[in-house]
C-alpha cells in the first residue's frame, strides 16, 4: 500500500527516496504527487508539512549462479551536491578546498565557474567545507526550503549577499527584495510576489 511521508526540516526527494528504497524520479513522477510537483517545481526544495506520496515497491528478481560471489549495486546513491563560490559577482576559480561529509574527505579546487561537484550520501543533513586557507562553512544540506516561502527567500538572499541576516527584520528583508528585483528587471514590490520566488530559484541555482 503506498504510504504518506510528511516532510520535515531537512528532507528532500532524493533523501525520502533513499529512505524508502526507491530512486527519487521513481516518487517524484509517481501520479499521486502530481499536485505537489505543480507547487513545488524542485523535489529537492520541499517545505516541511508537505506531503510526499510513496507508492507500492515493486520487487526486481535476477537469476544467478549459486556457489559464486555476486556484487549488487543501488542505484541512485550517492547524490551530488553542487555548490558555486562568487565575489562581487565573479566566479572565484581555482581556490583549494576540503569538504567532510558524514566522516567522508572530499578535496579538490574550483572549476572556471567557481563551482564544486561532490558526491554525497542521499541522506547526509550536514558538512563542514574548508574553502581556501581561511574560510569555514558549516553547511545544512537539504534543508533550503522553496523559494516561494519566506524562510526559502531569506536564505537565497543571505547567500546572494542582499540580506545580512535570514532573521532580519521585515523591512530589511523588503528592502533585500527591492535590490535583487531592480537588479533582474523585475517590478519593484518590496513584496515576494510569484515572479520574484521564481527569479529567486532561477539566480540561486535551486
Amino acid at each position: 500500500m503506498a504510504r504518506q511521508h510528511v516532510v520535515q526540516a531537512g528532507d528532500c526527494i532524493a533523501s525520502i527516496g533513499f529512505l524508502h528504497g526507491f530512486l527519487p524520479d521513481t516518487i517524484w513522477n509517481d501520479a499521486a504527487n502530481g499536485s505537489l510537483r505543480a507547487q513545488r517545481r524542485d523535489g529537492n526544495v520541499l517545505a516541511p508539512g508537505d506531503v510526499v506520496t510513496v507508492p507500492d515497491p515493486h520487487p526486481k528478481h535476477c537469476a544467478c549462479a549459486t556457489d559464486r560471489r555476486h556484487v549488487f549495486r543501488r542505484r541512485g546513491v550517492p547524490e551530488l551536491l553542487r555548490l558555486q563560490f562568487l565575489r562581487g559577482g565573479r566566479p572565484r576559480v581555482g581556490l583549494a578546498y576540503e569538504l567532510w561529509v558524514d566522516g567522508q574527505l572530499s578535496t579538490g579546487t574550483t572549476d572556471d565557474e567557481g563551482r564544486i561537484v561532490v558526491h554525497i550520501p542521499p541522506a547526509a543533513r550536514e558538512a563542514t567545507l574548508m574553502l581556501g586557507a581561511h574560510e569555514r562553512f558549516r553547511l545544512q544540506l537539504g534543508g533550503l526550503e522553496p523559494s516561494e516561502e519566506a524562510s526559502g527567500a531569506r536564505r537565497r538572499l543571505v547567500n546572494l549577499g542582499l540580506l545580512d541576516s535570514e532573521d532580519s527584520g521585515t523591512e530589511g528583508f523588503a528592502r533585500a527584495l527591492r535590490r535583487f528585483q531592480r537588479r533582474h528587471g523585475l517590478a519593484i514590490t518590496g513584496s515576494l510576489d510569484e515572479a520574484t520566488g521564481h527569479a529567486l530559484r532561477d539566480v540561486h541555482g535551486a
